[in-house]
């Protein structure tokens, strides 16, 4: 199962110029996976946006409501973050501390590494490079690569 991002997710709510590709993937899935954190982290993305003035006020509530729906639905599970996530965590950020060269990893990257390895993740799908970084130091194979 795949494992998706937030910074991920939100190329499928908002227009980006790389959306199209991510789109293209979720065609594939019939379940998106992401960490419960991104009930926060996509609708401050998208209300950021806004704020922007790359979407408006409108759109970026619409869009909001569109992912509360798809997780609501089923469409987007939502792994919680609960003790087994805290723990991979924490291990997860020993490793990146004690590789050669060091990983400087954020608490927000770190659990959504977490969540993936806690649900058995065999892709995860992530832009932001640092957390690709960490992710490639678990082993867990990447798109876009």
């Amino acid at each position: 199962m795949e494992y998706w991002d937030t910074s991920s997710l939100v190329k499928l709510y908002a227009p980006e110029f790389d959306s199209e590709r991510f789109i293209r993937r979720v065609e594939q899935q019939s379940v998106l996976c992401t960490s419960s954190v991104a009930l926060t982290e996509l609708p401050v993305s998208l209300l950021r946006k806004a704020h922007e003035k790359v979407l408006s006020p409108r759109d970026a509530d619409s869009l909001i409501r569109s992912f509360r729906e798809d997780c609501a639905g089923g469409r987007i599970e939502l792994v919680p973050y609960h003790s087994r996530v805290a723990l991979e965590a924490e291990r997860i950020v020993r490793l990146a501390l004690n590789a050669t060269p060091p990983r400087m990893v954020r608490s927000l990257d770190l659990i959504h590494a977490a969540s993936a390895l806690s649900m058995d993740a065999d892709t995860f799908v992530a832009t932001d490079t640092r957390l690709k970084d960490i992710i490639r130091l678990l082993g867990i194979r990447l798109f876009p690569e």
